[in-house]
């Protein structure tokens, strides 16, 4: 028997679903082996979730320094095998920074947040529920 790895890409409306960039820009290789035979019909489930947003905002962030920074990644599951994406980073730029992130609709959407100040690096994960069809606010204090 051998395994095999299938390349997977796929279109869906993006005004409606959370982006699973990683399939559009570059595919990915998923492991589906071991096959007993070259003639093998594969079924596969993909998973899009719902687009919502959450409004973030970092607060009392002031750098002095080189190396100071504090920032917020969204992220959730999609695609084959619910594997985990990314919906970017949000940099603080200056006291008050504030942004609509895209979230996971009737789920759990996970925020990283990460602070490096004095060459030591905090980090945290939250986890907050965001229904669809509302816009969730959240706030993080440097």
């Amino acid at each position: 028997m051998a395994a095999a790895n299938v390349s997977i890409y796929f279109n869906y409306d993006k005004t409606r679903f959370v982006p699973a960039s990683w399939y559009e820009d570059f595919g990915t290789q998923e492991s589906l082996g071991p096959f007993a035979k070259k003639d093998t019909t594969i079924n596969a489930t993909i998973f899009l979730t719902t687009r919502t947003k959450l409004k973030v905002r970092l607060e009392n962030f002031t750098p002095l320094q080189a190396g100071v920074n504090f920032s917020v990644i969204t992220s959730c599951t999609a695609g084959l095998n619910r594997l985990r994406i990314s919906e970017g980073v949000l940099e603080a730029i200056q006291t008050v920074t504030e942004k609509e992130k895209d979230a996971c609709g009737n789920e759990l959407t996970t925020v990283y947040i990460r602070k490096r100040k004095n060459s030591v690096i905090f980090s945290a994960i939250d986890t907050i529920s965001t229904p669809t069809g509302q816009t969730i606010a959240v706030t993080y204090i440097y």
